[in-house]
């Protein structure tokens, strides 16, 4: 049985219409792929800056200036973070180190189409000599 040319242009559009679809979605997971795999970096460069800053505080001549320092410095290449501290905990004999980015500032993407949470890393390490 012999199909007609009519057919067989039917056909080429029903692909090309699905092949749209699916490159769409593979579009939109790559790019998520994409988004969340910075937003897992930034989690992780944050909370080694905040583990530097905390340690350099927490050794037994270690100011907390010297900390909020090392932590920054830790920070290069990263987003603008609203808070980044290092702050003693007297009652616990221990020095923290915290590191916030908003959400905004954490976004790959001008559109963000996934929900990204805010980059928090705290870190809290005892001091040396105390107790």
């Amino acid at each position: 049985m012999k199909r007609g040319k009519g057919s067989q242009q039917r056909f080429r559009g029903t692909t090309l219409a699905e092949a749209a679809i699916v490159m769409m979605v593979l579009c939109l997971v790559t790019l998520g792929a994409l988004q969340y795999g910075w937003f897992f970096y930034c989690l992780h460069s944050a909370t080694n800056a905040a583990r530097q800053g905390a340690r350099v505080a927490s050794v037994l001549d270690g100011t907390l200036a010297e900390g909020t320092t090392a932590l920054q410095a830790a920070l290069a290449g990263l987003p603008a973070a609203t808070t980044s501290a290092v702050t003693e905990d007297t009652a616990n004999h221990a020095v923290r180190g915290e590191v916030v980015i908003p959400a905004a500032n954490v976004a790959l993407m001008p559109i963000s189409f996934l929900p990204v949470p805010d980059c928090v890393a705290r870190v809290t390490m005892a001091k040396e000599g105390a107790g």
